[in-house]
């Protein structure tokens, strides 16, 4: 059964849960997905979570905008039949049956991770595409080489090959001369070879730490767009994601603590950012403003980068394609004061050792990592550090290059 969550367009900014309050499926996802999910999972029971704001937009696009008759009506009910509202999830929960601590679990990881024009609005992320432009003119160019560079590797990895001199298959018609000048010749035919190129997703999850301020996120940002440019030509689809904190020293994570008695070995006390620049189905020119949010003054805190792991790879795991690529740029260790103030020593570095052990040994997914300045390689088992941001581009497109070449 296929199911559309859209239109109106705005229901794909809302949560999709199932009876039991667990995130249902992706809201952008075709039909047929959302139908397998809905009916296939989930038993056919599943709820959109909205708030206020956005059920006014929803409001708006149902009553503004031309629709056939059928939607008419599919608006008309949802409108008085199959709305139920509630000033709390709490209440939310008990109203529509379902438990409520899973439902507010499930909204709290959803906020985490935001897609960037959530963070700000559209004029500003222009404003901020704008200055990465002129920032980044003169390095833009030397990464474009590279990335072309890259495009026609593989490009010749997708051409096509032939097998000539063969007793049957395709006429030769650049053979028939010989035949012409020497008629005892028989004829030629070529057999086309098949050339294996797999279906492939790469993913850079990109550390937004404060430490990157300045001229490695600049560079990081710039080298994300051209590769994403570069590899949609070539058919590969491109990730982008970037990591970080709500705040500095804590957040509400924090106040819990402090209100709930300060218990011994409380674990993360911060709350985790976590910014989709570029989905791995969404163009290039579509999302190509949201990079420029990376130059935001004050988007780049604390980095954890184990929980930021298992979240990309967990997208990455979802995915249908035959090869996926996770390439992780950090420029540091793991560091969150709040957490590591009140937890045992190397909290957060054990934690990501253990990630990256478990997606190295356990997980189809291909893991590459490339250290600015710090050495990655005591981490990943498979990784490059370079001492000099302005190699960045380079070395991205390197280890692509690289891994695109393994069988």
């Amino acid at each position: 059964a296929w199911k559309f969550l859209y239109p109106p367009e705005s229901f794909t900014k809302s949560v999709s849960i199932d009876g039991q309050g667990e995130r249902l499926v992706n809201e952008e996802f075709y039909g047929a997905r959302t139908g397998e999910a809905l009916f296939g999972r989930a038993g056919g029971l599943g709820w959109l979570i909205l708030d206020a704001p956005l059920w006014s937009e929803v409001l708006r696009e149902m009553h503004t905008a031309k629709k056939m008759f059928f939607q008419k009506v599919q608006y008309r009910a949802i409108e008085n039949d199959y709305t139920t509202s509630a000033d709390s999830l709490a209440e939310l929960a008990a109203k529509i049956g379902v438990p409520p601590a899973r439902l507010e679990a499930t909204i709290a990881e959803y906020n985490r991770r935001i897609d960037a024009g959530g963070l700000c609005d559209d004029e500003e992320l222009t404003r901020l595409r704008a200055y990465l432009d002129t920032q980044l003119k003169g390095l833009q160019g030397i990464v474009t080489r590279l990335a072309n560079r890259l495009q026609r590797r593989l490009m010749a990895q997708q051409s096509r090959s032939w097998d000539f001199d063969q007793e049957e298959g395709m006429l030769d018609a650049a053979r028939l001369a010989r035949i012409v000048v020497s008629p005892g010749h028989s004829l030629s035919y070529k057999i086309e070879r098949e050339t294996e190129f797999k279906d492939t997703v790469v993913t850079l999850l990109i550390d937004n730490s404060g430490s990157m301020r300045g001229r490695p996120i600049s560079i990081a940002a710039i080298s994300a767009d051209v590769l994403a440019r570069t590899l949609e030509r070539c058919g590969v689809k491109t990730e982008i994601l970037g990591f970080t904190t709500r705040a500095w020293k804590g957040g509400q994570s924090r106040e819990a603590w402090l209100a709930g008695g300060k218990p011994a070995h409380p674990g993360r006390l911060n709350d985790l950012r976590h910014i989709v620049y570029k989905k791995a189905d969404e163009p290039w020119r579509r999302a190509r403003k949201n990079l420029g949010l990376m130059m935001r003054e004050g988007l780049l805190k604390e980095n954890i980068d184990g929980e930021a792991l298992l979240w990309a790879h967990s997208r990455l795991l979802v995915r249908q394609e035959d090869r996926r690529i996770l390439m992780v740029i950090s420029d540091g260790a793991p560091v969150d004061d709040s957490t590591l103030s009140v937890n045992t020593a190397g909290y957060l570095e054990q934690h990501l050792r253990k990630v990256i052990e478990w997606i190295e040994k356990q997980s189809p997914i291909q893991l590459v990592a490339i250290g600015i300045g710090h050495d990655v390689t005591r981490y990943y088992r498979r990784a490059v550090t370079i001492m000099d941001v302005e190699q960045l581009g380079g070395t991205i497109i390197e280890q692509l290059a690289d891994l695109f070449e393994e069988e």
